[in-house]
């Protein structure tokens, strides 16, 4: 009996003695990368800390902390996280050194947290068949014929917005809380886009209406996805395979969530199945004499493009679901950020509406055709999205070793991509904590390779074109309605808040925004 329990206390005591040790021995591998003294049993989890403490996943203002650390220990930082569980490994800069982290599939096939929420979208695939599969399905759906088919929405959308916020421009005395009505709006545009749906978000801000449900469970999916990120990937599967009573509060209203835009997504998606059935006559047909086929037409919503590529529901849905997290709020923290910017730099507010009158005169709204002829403009947006970039942290988990610039990086390191660290590297952009927009005036397609904010290789976003479209049209139709001013003393205080995304969530964001009637006589009553 004694050497029964003898060999019950010595098994468990013997495999955590083996775990330490294989935990120690991955630490030493990563003993070459430079960063911050750690522990053992704590790792680095003393220095991520706000007021109060959190868990690194839900520190509010990493990409702070993160940029003090590069400037500390250089363009490649190490963090270790407690108990050995493993280390975080931090790049700040991007081409040539993160070539590997962009494109070889094989050592960095997927983000490491993920998968835990919408599986079969492009954000938690593998890098393989399926992702090339899915992009391709989404690649007529994002076309530059795409894009001019979807113009008239955006216009629409950013006239609606305007109009919204002139209500409560009180002649440009008042301070206006911008953040949420553009988080509405884009959201609105993905509505109609994505799904063929209108999801009346802006409707929702107005005085006394009532919110829109799709704007609360967009906001509950965000919160949702960064909630989850330190749960290991086979507990989020056991807690989501327990009857939803037993799931903890949490899960509960993230299932909600999802399923108030699953059920958006059922009708739209059998009835763009339908119409995506082969037609008689085939693709040569032609209309009216000349009109292209049905099929040469490009899709009217991402949920079209899904169901012609004979993507499955289960697929399309993840890949609509994860478009419209990619692509609305990270879109509004963009224009939010440029409003701010411009509120406090009068001078590239006035050479951006110059140059707006003079490739897009009479009220043109700007198109895909006109946007290279919008460098200053364009150049407002990309600043922002520099110096706010709306994904500071790009993660990729290491899947086997691997070599990033001239760093050894054992498998099973989850590696980032330091966006925010890089974008302000002080190397790369000349005075880098300034507002700029002149630097991007030769912006290659998608941004500069200094920072990549659009990523790159097989992984890159894939609809960077059409948020650059929807964040000029929306920012164009501000400049022409609004002369954009700092708020006033008394506005809150304004804050960067990082969940899934870098934002003025917790505090919004306020601007004065003066009519342009009240600026120059005749012009609004044009516009409007």
């Amino acid at each position: 009996m004694t050497n029964l329990l003898q060999v019950a206390w010595a098994l468990p005591v013997g495999l955590l003695a083996a775990a330490v040790v294989a935990r120690l021995r991955f630490l030493r591998r990563l003993a070459h990368i430079p960063g911050p003294p750690h522990t053992f049993l704590l790792g680095n989890l003393t220095m991520m800390r706000g007021p109060p403490a959190f868990p690194f996943a839900f520190f509010p203002q990493r990409h702070l902390f993160l940029r003090a650390l590069h400037a500390r220990y250089g363009p490649v930082v190490r963090l270790v996280l407690p108990a050995g569980r493993g280390a975080l490994v931090f790049f700040a800069k991007a081409e040539p050194m993160l070539e590997p982290f962009f494109k070889d599939s094989l050592a960095f096939p997927m983000r490491p947290s993920a998968p835990r929420v919408l599986e079969r979208g492009l954000l938690a695939v593998p890098t393989g068949d399926v992702s090339r599969a899915h992009r391709a399905a989404l690649s007529p759906a994002l076309s530059t014929r795409a894009l001019r088919h979807y113009t008239p929405a955006l216009n629409r959308h950013a006239s609606a917005l305007c109009t919204h916020l002139a209500a409560r421009a009180q002649g440009g005395h008042g301070d206006v809380e911008v953040h949420r009505p553009l988080s509405a709006s884009t959201l609105d545009v993905i509505g109609e886009i994505g799904f063929g749906a209108r999801f009346g978000a802006l409707d929702g801000c107005e005085p006394g209406a009532a919110p829109s449900p799709f704007l609360g469970a967009a906001n509950m999916l965000l919160s949702g996805v960064i909630a989850m990120v330190p749960w290991p990937l086979p507990v989020t599967r056991l807690v989501r395979a327990l009857p939803l009573a037993l799931q903890p509060r949490s899960q509960r209203e993230l299932r909600g969530a999802l399923r108030t835009y699953e059920g958006a997504a059922r009708a739209f998606f059998a009835e763009a199945s339908a119409a995506a059935a082969p037609t008689a006559g085939g693709a040569a047909a032609q209309l009216d004499g000349g009109s292209p086929a049905p099929s040469e037409l490009p899709p009217r919503t991402f949920l079209e493009a899904l169901a012609a590529a004979r993507l499955s529901y289960a697929e399309a849905v993840d890949e609509i679901i994860t478009l419209l997290l990619a692509g609305h709020e990270t879109t509004a923290n963009t224009l939010s950020w440029a409003l701010h910017l411009l509120a406090a730099h009068p001078a590239e507010q006035a050479a951006a509406r110059a140059e707006l009158e003079a490739a897009c005169p009479n009220g043109e709204p700007p198109n895909v055709d006109s946007l290279p002829k919008l460098t200053h403009l364009r150049g407002c947006v990309y600043e922002a999205l520099r110096l706010f970039p709306t994904v500071p942290n790009v993660p990729r988990l290491c899947a086997r070793d691997a070599i990033i610039g001239d760093v050894l990086v054992p498998a099973g390191t989850i590696c980032f991509h330091a966006v925010a660290a890089g974008a302000r590297d002080g190397s790369e952009f000349a005075e880098p904590d300034a507002f700029r927009p002149a630097r991007h005036a030769h912006l290659p397609d998608g941004g500069s390779a200094a920072w990549l904010p659009f990523g790159a290789g097989p992984r890159k976003c894939i609809g960077y074109r059409l948020a650059e479209l929807e964040a000029v049209t929306f920012l164009a139709a501000l400049l022409r309605r609004f002369e954009l001013l700092p708020p006033s003393a008394a506005a809150p205080l304004l804050g960067e808040h990082t969940d899934a995304t870098l934002g003025p969530k917790l505090t919004g964001l306020h601007v004065r925004l003066k009519p342009r009637a009240l600026v120059e006589g005749g012009l609004a009553s044009r516009e409007s």
